[in-house]
């Protein structure tokens, strides 16, 4: 189930979520929620921080449910958190090294499918931050959306925060 809008935002985050699959000696891998974006969006959350919103695109699965629904239980908006009936909800697996460096195996999805009609609605009259990461900058489309959330938030004088966290296998 949706969120309602708040009236006033205060931050809006934009980009990827993925599913991390973190893999142990013993049990395998265990899923947890993951993407810069979202991970920012549920730590300003767990720091008090209220009227968030969400924009991004995950696969119409269960992992997209589950990242949605942990956005919501943090009580981050979703209602542009869009659910892709085409593509699948983006995966990552992460092992430590011997060294213990994470070594990341990706299989792509939703997050980088946003196309620019898809935030055309997205206002920052209320918002005072646009946060936005890099892994949706990995397709064209996304890129142009991007581009026009960027162009949108510069115009309706919203901060602009960048996390660049590079992954070249993307």
């Amino acid at each position: 189930m949706k969120q309602m809008k708040t009236s006033k935002l205060s931050i809006v985050c934009y980009g990827e979520l993925v599913i991390d699959f973190f893999g142990t000696l013993v049990d395998g891998f265990s899923p947890k929620f993951g993407g810069a974006p979202g991970n920012t969006a549920v730590g300003l959350a767990k720091l008090g921080q209220k009227n968030l919103r969400f924009v991004g695109k995950v696969g119409k699965d269960f992992f997209g449910d589950f990242l949605d629904n942990t956005l919501q239980s943090y009580g981050i908006e979703t209602e542009d958190l869009l659910h892709d009936p085409k593509n699948k909800t983006t995966l990552a697996f992460v092992a430590r090294g011997k060294n213990g460096a994470r070594d990341f195996s990706f299989y792509p999805g939703a997050h980088d499918q946003i196309k620019p009609t898809e935030v055309r609605s997205i206002s920052f009259k209320d918002a005072r931050i646009l946060q936005f990461g890099s892994l949706t900058q990995t397709n064209l489309d996304s890129q142009k959306a991007t581009a026009y959330l960027l162009a949108k938030a510069r115009k309706e004088k919203a901060y602009i925060s960048y996390d660049p966290n590079v992954r070249l296998p993307l």
